[in-house]
């Protein structure tokens, strides 16, 4: 007899309203654990507002789950280290390096005003090297190109390995051959999980390549479990890491 799966996130009669404006109305949404979820919609139909309200940085009416516990529950670190964030058209200092962007992202997991330790430091160097960023370590920010500092975002984003992941189009402004590597790290992430769970990953901006763009190689298994959820033109679509090939 199967079991459901465990939910990363899921919302309750979730409503954002923004400049008077409802955006998003009564969403009941449930993100399982292990799977990578692709939030697609038209222009304008609230994909980054969901994003950002299961995210906490948006206030909602209604209740958001994380790990089947109230978000407003979690104490802040904790909910640091559970869930990392990657927002459109984020910045850092120019001066700042990217070594130490991508430290940024340990912060959760140390204590205050305390120095990285080993582990900080063997996490930044594996994530900067799975961005292929490691050569740029210590290049300012401000000497990096759009797609360079794209990467060192995220690269920030792995570094709290999080058991859930939020991304508003991570790939803008990186070429095809470092999205297509990209792409090919988030499902190794997602296969392999961390800490004995296997990690979510939630983003908008994907759907063409995550949902038919990039199809199955010849002869690769393509087994498919899809769920969808409907919101004033917004959809969202559930698929195995193993759909993705």
């Amino acid at each position: 007899m199967s079991t459901a799966p465990q939910h990363a996130l899921a919302a309750r009669q979730l409503s954002v309203t923004l400049d008077h404006r409802p955006v998003l109305q009564q969403v009941n949404l449930q993100i399982p654990s292990g799977l990578w979820t692709c939030i697609v919609g038209p222009n304008g139909a609230g994909k980054s507002t969901l994003l950002r309200a299961l995210a906490g940085l948006t206030p909602c009416e209604g209740e958001v789950l994380l790990q089947g516990r109230r978000l407003a529950q979690w104490p802040g670190r904790e909910r640091a280290q559970a869930l990392a964030w990657l927002g459109q058209n984020e910045s850092g200092t120019d001066d700042l390096t990217v070594y130490d962007l991508a430290m940024l992202g340990r912060l959760p997991h140390q204590k205050w005003l305390a120095p990285p330790n080993a582990q900080d430091r063997q996490v930044v160097e594996r994530v900067l090297r799975q961005t292929q960023l490691w050569d740029w370590r210590e290049r300012p920010l401000g000497q990096l190109s759009g797609g360079e500092r794209q990467r060192a975002l995220l690269a920030r984003a792995l570094a709290v390995e999080a058991q859930i992941v939020l991304m508003d189009e991570p790939l803008a402004s990186l070429d095809p051959p470092h999205q297509a590597d990209w792409l090919a790290e988030v499902r190794s992430l997602v296969a392999q999980g961390h800490g004995g769970q296997r990690a979510a990953r939630v983003e908008c901006g994907l759907a063409s390549r995550c949902l038919g763009g990039l199809g199955p190689r010849p002869g690769a298994a393509h087994r498919t479990d899809t769920r969808p959820c409907h919101t004033r033109g917004l959809a969202s679509r559930v698929r195995s890491p193993h759909s993705i090939a």
